[in-house]
């Protein structure tokens, strides 16, 4: 390789980083200093064109796109042509659409490499629609086919609730955000314990992700969490069914699906389409109207058949408070207003045709769009220009806030909806806001959805067979402004009748279907129950307001899944996993997150309440200045700690005494929560060896023979690793959870170190430890001497004398638990 080529390949790993960092201006500046030693790189043009898009220049963009496809020709990367695609169905650019449409499109094997959700919104029929997601799925590797992590053997569905978890990126200011709350306030909860885990919190807490959270029994934020830990985390919370809302769109979570968390796993609301056979999701939500059942085939999940619809809405949603006058937004009293606040990619020639010819035979009447952004607002004027309408008959205006934004349909006379895919929850609420809508259905799920809302509001005379008709249909209606009054009464009448807004309905309809699947995994599982976890009757009652808990979200391992299980149970509704958001810890070394040397981390306002938790090492163990000043990040209230050790070190940072506050580790309530009374003893010894030990320990396990044993691989899920624990006479554990897991259960334990220099830390233990009056007896080293039934022996007569300790330390961290218990 020569200088220049060196130069070349520097300059272009530096842009790329640039752009990795969102850094688009900065990128674009350096690709275009590469170009210019190389007009013709197409590598770097196509980057110009991602950095062009990333910074909102669609025409530049589109411009580079084209220039790249001059230069190639027939050999040019379908990823020109896709990116091509997607800038003229976002941003209208509808001269060459046909061609590029027509590239994708030639050969069937090119299906797969159109992002399905766009896809939705170009001239496809049900099987182009099924062969291009299997395609894009199978091209996809986040979404390949994982080794089965979890069993599900054993669990029985019969007298107790069955745990039904939502997931998703979307519980926020979104279309589901808006319609999802009622459903999950509606569900029946004598059926149903509700769980939701969002992948893409809103910051700034909105009103819809506050109003779904306060829903639902239980949440957790897991956003930025491995997809592998997110399912640990679901399947260790037991859940029975899980609900994906965003399918193959946007901040979709169905990478964690793939790992089969749950027995069974559907797809609902956010993506109308088969998902192509994704592991692990067998069934989609549908409606009669929408996938007719001769159309099933085209689909590969098994369709669940809502009523009244697929669609519900949300009666308790935010209306506007102000009352708008249609001069506020510049539209003539006298007009007839049609409107279709559609995003702009479902917009189409055709449809634009059929508007102009309305316009042009009803003159009183204008278009209503929103003002999505100067390119679209342009270019909806040009192509109305070019059909011979002016500009006046065109209203353009800006996108408001929900509730205010709903307000806009008070105004309008009638909705238009869309070709290939139809308005869907933007159909919905001008409905729900009493605006009648005009259909034309397709074949498809997504262009099928007017006229399943319209048939469920008993209004099926709005959903026409053809454009002729939909034509027609609306040039009557706008002629008679008499009969638009009527209809608009009509809908304002149904809304209080017709199944459409009966979300009592809709959510009975959905039970049972949860209710189905459920069935089907009873068959699908069918097994012995003998070695069932089961929560224990009797478990303390503890109640516990919304806060904000930090929850680890690292590698996944036994001790966080503690953490998670104890939070779970003692009824904490809110996770965080940002540590800096957060106003409660427990269990688990968590307080080396709040505090830094002084002056190195702005100071968090809101209080912190510590219950339990402890310190990972001793100071500058793991680096950093032992002797360096500590200090918190927040104001810290200690209603419990580990151990003595963690207590002296907080004094210390504090510079006062604590005073006589509880001592001991909340991991040992789980055999409160938990009863292990029905789980036989199978082994004579479990082995955990700490989750970065495993690999060495294969060694140790062989010379074990002699022994019942099992090796319990602490990255297991939850459920599974307490039913092995429980079904082992003896633990040994090289790390502190094992540990603290056996002694829950009241199974004798030992520490096991498994090299000349552990990878935990000797704090942890001593910490946990310190609390107990029997000291804590020498670790066995099976590396160095197998162990033998004389060690066996030792290990459970030391343990029978720290039961009563055991039992005390639990009634004590219960006593202090922070919050206000259940009557």
């Amino acid at each position: 390789m020569n200088a220049s080529m060196d130069e070349h390949v520097r300059l272009t790993m530096q842009a790329d980083a640039l752009a990795e960092a969102k850094r688009f201006s900065d990128a674009l500046c350096l690709y275009k200093e590469i170009l210019a030693q190389d007009r013709n790189a197409i590598n770097i043009l196509f980057s110009i064109a991602r950095m062009y898009t990333a910074l909102e220049k669609p025409y530049e963009a589109s411009n580079v796109l084209r220039h790249i496809i001059r230069l190639q020709g027939k050999d040019a990367a379908l990823a020109v042509y896709m990116m091509l695609m997607e800038l003229q169905k976002k941003y209208m650019f509808w001269e060459g659409q046909a061609a590029v449409f027509d590239v994708l499109m030639k050969e069937e094997n090119l299906l797969g490499l159109i992002p399905p959700f766009l896809a939705l919104s170009m001239p496809m029929d049900n099987r182009q629609l099924m062969l291009n997601a299997e395609r894009f799925v199978k091209r996809t590797p986040e979404l390949a086919p994982k080794p089965m992590m979890f069993s599900f053997q054993g669990r029985t569905y019969r007298d107790r609730k069955i745990k039904l978890g939502f997931i998703g990126g979307d519980f926020r200011h979104h279309p589901t955000g808006f319609v999802l709350g009622e459903l999950l306030e509606t569900l029946d909860r004598n059926l149903f314990e509700v769980y939701l885990y969002d992948i893409f919190p809103d910051p700034k807490e909105c009103w819809p992700q506050k109003r779904m959270y306060g829903a639902v029994d239980f949440v957790a934020q897991v956003e930025g969490m491995p997809p592998a830990a997110v399912a640990q985390r679901i399947h260790a919370d037991g859940i029975d069914v899980l609900i994906d809302v965003n399918g193959l769109t946007m901040n979709h979570p169905l990478a964690v699906l793939t790992y089969q968390p749950a027995p069974a796993q559907a797809t609902f609301l956010g993506f109308l389409g088969t998902l192509g056979g994704i592991p692990g999701v067998d069934y989609l939500f549908a409606d009669t109207y929408c996938v007719p059942p001769s159309e099933q085939r085209f689909y590969k999940e098994k369709i669940l058949y809502l009523e009244p619809t697929h669609r519900m809405t949300d009666s308790k949603i935010e209306l506007p408070q102000n009352t708008y006058l249609r001069k506020h937004f510049g539209i003539p009293d006298d007009a007839v207003v049609l409107c279709c606040f559609n995003n702009s990619y479902k917009y189409t020639p055709n449809y634009f045709d059929l508007w102009a010819r309305i316009l042009k035979r009803v003159p009183k009447a204008v278009l209503w769009f929103y003002k999505v952004s100067p390119f679209i607002e342009s270019n909806i004027l040009k192509e109305f220009d070019k059909r011979h309408i002016g500009a006046d008959r065109i209203m353009l205006t800006e996108m408001l806030p929900h509730a205010e934004h709903l307000g806009r349909y008070l105004l309008a006379d009638l909705f238009l909806d869309t070709e290939y895919y139809n308005a869907h929850t933007t159909f919905l609420e001008a409905l729900y806001m009493g605006c009648p809508g005009i259909t034309c259905p397709g074949d498809t799920f997504q262009s099928r959805v007017g006229g399943s809302l319209l048939t469920a509001l008993d209004m099926p005379d709005l959903i026409c067979k053809d454009l002729k008709e939909y034509e027609d249909k609306v040039v009557d209606l706008a002629a008679h402004p008499d009969k638009l009054k009527q209809l608009r009464a009509r809908v304002e009448h149904n809304i209080k009748t017709a199944p459409l807004f009966d979300i009592r309905r809709f959510a009975r309809s959905f039970e049972r279907n949860c209710l189905a699947m459920v069935e089907d995994v009873e068959t699908k599982y069918a097994a012995s129950t003998r070695q069932t976890l089961h929560p224990r009757a009797h478990a303390p009652k503890l109640e516990t307001p919304p806060v904000k808990i930090f929850v680890w979200n690292g590698v996944n391992n036994l001790g966080d899944q503690l953490n998670y299980l104890i939070l779970k149970a003692l009824k904490i509704r809110h996770m965080n996993t940002h540590f800096s958001r957060c106003n409660f810890i427990a269990v688990g070394s968590l307080l080396d997150q709040f505090f830094l040397a002084r002056d190195t981390m702005p100071k968090m306002q809101n209080p912190v309440k510590v219950w339990g938790s402890g310190f990972l090492a001793h100071p500058g163990e793991f680096g950093g200045d032992a002797a360096a000043p500590e200090s918190f990040a927040a104001p810290m209230e200690f209603a419990a700690l580990r151990g003595k050790l963690s207590k002296e070190r907080c004094a210390k940072i504090l510079g006062r005494d604590l005073g006589d506050i509880a001592l001991g580790d909340p991991g040992l309530l789980v055999g409160r929560f938990f009863d292990i009374s029905g789980i036989e003893k199978e082994y004579d010894v479990g082995f955990i060896p700490h989750h970065s030990e495993l690999p060495m320990f294969a060694e140790s396990a062989r010379r074990l023979k002699k022994h019942s044993c099992v090796v319990i691989d602490a990255t297991m899920s939850m459920p599974d690793a307490l039913r092995k624990i429980a079904a082992c006479r003896v633990i040994v554990s090289s790390g502190l959870h094992g540990l603290i897991v056996a002694d829950s259960f009241g199974i004798p334990n030992r520490r096991m170190i498994l090299s000349r220099k552990p990878v935990v830390s000797d704090f942890k233990f001593a910490d946990y430890d310190s609390v107990f009056e029997t000291p804590a007896a020498a670790p066995l080293r099976p590396w160095e001497h197998p162990i033998t039934d004389e060690q066996i022996d030792a290990i459970v007569a030391h343990h029978r004398s720290r039961l009563p300790e055991i039992d005390a330390i639990c009634d004590r961290l219960l006593a202090a638990f922070p919050f206000k218990p259940a009557d």
